[in-house]
């Protein structure tokens, strides 16, 4: 499983794929994150259906 986090850093949206949530808590501490798991079966089900 993978996850994305996503965070804002003055003006820049930064963000980070991690494949699990043992993320170092330290350097993510005063950051608001938003975490979003990434379902890697569907992603690959999607990508299917979008093929030209």
């Amino acid at each position: 499983m993978q996850y994305l986090l996503t965070w804002i850093e003055g003006e820049e949206v930064c963000y980070r794929l991690v494949p699990n949530l043992n993320v170092d808590k330290s350097s993510m501490e005063d950051k608001n994150l938003i975490i979003t798991k990434l379902d890697q079966e569907e992603a690959n089900r999607d990508n299917k259906s979008y093929r030209h």
